[in-house]
């Protein structure tokens, strides 16, 4: 449909892609299947939440926060988060026939420039915590702003051999860099704004 394709590169321009139509690449067949394009949208993002509901299931039964305890049971996220990024990405890489991203090269300054702020909030209370000697004492609007400590995290200490701590390092990497922006874009944008602009 011309209309749901001129919205999709419509959306996916806000970000600095484009999706290409059949005639740029994408499988013929797959355009022509509504039910396979929507398939390809949300179906990576549910698997994705799928397991963080898994882990917050398997924690309260398996996680043991002593230093006895094996890697797996003191974070159980070591074993949830690796099998994630890997399912999801086997995914996007089935259905990759369906989406096809090109840069739009007029949007790559503007995105680098959100993506830094975008980090900038993300990093800089726990960063500003720690700078302006906050310990102890972020209470009212400065722990409501995430000013605060970061009391946990992802720790590959964990991994005794130095090449499960580099396995666990790239996986973590992979999950965060990769596919969380390729899940959240395609269903986010690719999917739920075109749905709610236009839901037939």
């Amino acid at each position: 449909m011309p209309g749901r394709d001129r919205g999709i590169r419509c959306l996916c321009a806000a970000v600095g892609f484009r999706t290409v139509t059949a005639l740029d690449g994408r499988d013929p067949a797959a355009v022509a299947d509504d039910a396979l394009l929507t398939r390809a949208h949300i179906v990576p993002f549910a698997v994705f939440m799928g397991f963080l509901l898994l882990l917050q299931l398997l924690v309260p039964f398996i996680a043991w926060d002593h230093p006895e305890a094996p890697w797996w049971r003191r974070d159980p996220a070591h074993v949830v988060y690796p099998v994630q990024a890997l399912v999801c990405l086997a995914l996007l890489f089935r259905f990759r026939r369906v989406y096809d991203f090109g840069l739009a090269l007029k949007w790559v300054l503007p995105s680098i420039g959100f993506g830094l702020v975008g980090i900038a909030c993300w990093l800089l209370p726990t960063m500003l915590y720690d700078h302006w000697g906050f310990t102890g004492r972020t209470e009212g609007w400065l722990r409501w702003l995430g000013v605060d400590a970061r009391a946990k995290g992802f720790d590959p200490q964990v991994f005794e051999h130095p090449a499960a701590w580099w396995i666990a390092v790239v996986l973590r990497l992979l999950r965060a860099v990769v596919v969380v922006a390729f899940v959240e874009e395609i269903f986010w944008r690719g999917f739920l704004m075109r749905y709610i602009q236009r839901p037939d």
